[in-house]
C-alpha cells in the first residue's frame, strides 16, 4: 500500500486486490455485480464511492489497519488476464472527510511507544514485581 497527500487537501492510497470479491469488483468497474457473477461495463467512470477497511501486517508481522469512510478511485492499472500471472486490480483511492470529519484512521502504523504506553508497561512491571516479591 502506497499514500500520499494531495493539494487540494485529499489522500490517495495505492494498491493491488488480489482477490476478485464483488465490493473490490464493482468499486474497480464503475458496476454492478450480477448474482451470477456477471459484470456489465457500460464506460470508464470511476463514480462510486464506498468505505475501505485495509488490513495488514508490517515487517516484524505486526497488524496495520486503516479505515476511510468514504473513497473513489482515482486511477486504475489495466486488468492482466494471462494464465501465468494473479488476476489483481491495481487501483488508487482518493479518501474524502467521514461523518467523524477524519479523511481516514488508521491503527498500527506508529511502531514506538508512545508516553502513554511506555507508563502503562511500567506500571504493569512494577505490579509484577510487587506480586512476586
Amino acid at each position: 500500500m502506497v499514500y500520499s497527500e494531495t493539494d487540494p487537501g485529499y489522500w490517495t492510497f495505492q494498491f493491488s486486490a488480489l482477490e476478485g470479491k464483488k465490493s473490490v469488483v464493482e468499486l474497480y468497474t464503475n458496476a454492478t455485480v450480477d448474482e451470477d457473477g456477471g459484470i456489465h461495463v457500460k464506460d470508464a467512470s470511476t463514480s462510486k464511492t464506498m468505505s475501505m477497511v485495509l488490513a495488514g501486517l508490517d515487517q516484524k508481522e505486526r497488524p496495520v489497519i486503516v479505515y476511510a469512510e468514504k473513497v473513489k478511485v482515482s486511477d486504475r492499472d489495466d486488468i492482466s488476464l494471462k494464465s501465468t500471472d494473479l488476476l489483481q486490480f491495481n487501483m488508487t483511492l482518493k479518501a474524502f472527510k467521514g461523518s467523524d470529519g477524519y479523511q481516514w484512521n488508521a491503527w498500527g502504523m506508529v511502531v514506538e511507544s508512545t508516553a502513554g504506553t511506555a507508563a502503562q508497561a511500567d506500571v504493569e512491571q512494577a505490579s509484577i514485581q510487587q506480586a512476586t516479591a
